[in-house]
């Protein structure tokens, strides 16, 4: 399993930004037409607020996150019309 010390031993071209809690990977040159980018993510508590909203946008976005009890959750967010708010259960698209 990778960690956030993981972050600044990576030494490879692909690496797009980094810091302390995250890194943005190009693909791999087959996925690059469908692709924009790998983002990883280590936040620490309360760097990213429940109550923050998505605004309209034309990208997909595929989320794993690890839970507390060390579940895999995953989420795909499509092409959105409407602003939503994160952490709602009802979703203008869904």
């Amino acid at each position: 399993m990778i960690s956030a010390a993981d972050i600044c031993k990576y030494d490879g071209n692909r690496a797009l930004a980094r810091a302390g809690e995250f890194i943005y990977l190009a693909p791999g040159s087959k996925l690059q037409d469908i692709i924009l980018n790998y983002t990883i993510t280590f936040p620490s508590e309360g760097t990213m607020s429940d109550e923050y909203t998505v605004v309209p946008h034309g990208c997909v976005t595929l989320v794993y996150a690890l839970e507390k009890d060390d579940s895999l959750r995953g989420d795909l967010f499509g092409s959105m019309l409407k602003q939503a708010k994160v952490g709602e259960k009802e979703y203008p698209w869904g």
